[in-house]
């Protein structure tokens, strides 16, 4: 399931209890957003892949803050922020840190 533009119902409660329930049942999620500070924290803890790029100051506090253990985080907020374009960092559950990868466009 593909849910772009999920900022638009950030602050509904259907997108945490959807995210548990298609792990539950092994049914992909994928939420695309510019706005990471949009949702609630309980999301966060249900997603268990991460696809980061770059972010703004405030989205990059917001999304390290839920999803990176407290002694990396002032470092991968910086390293969020000045990301080229085409890069991204990929986290996924029971990984410490993040990998950095090169995006290819086809």
């Amino acid at each position: 399931i593909f849910f772009d533009e999920a900022h638009r119902a950030a602050r509904l409660s259907l997108l945490p209890i959807m995210a548990k329930e298609c792990r539950k049942y092994g049914i992909s999620l994928v939420i695309a957003s510019q706005e990471a500070r949009d949702f609630h924290p309980s999301l966060f803890s249900a997603i268990a892949n991460y696809l980061i790029l770059k972010l703004n100051e405030p989205d990059a506090k917001a999304l390290v803050t839920n999803v990176i253990n407290s002694k990396r985080q002032k470092n991968s907020i910086d390293h969020i922020k000045g990301m080229e374009r085409f890069h991204a960092y990929y986290l996924q559950e029971g990984q410490q840190l993040p990998v950095h990868v090169s995006l290819r466009m086809e």
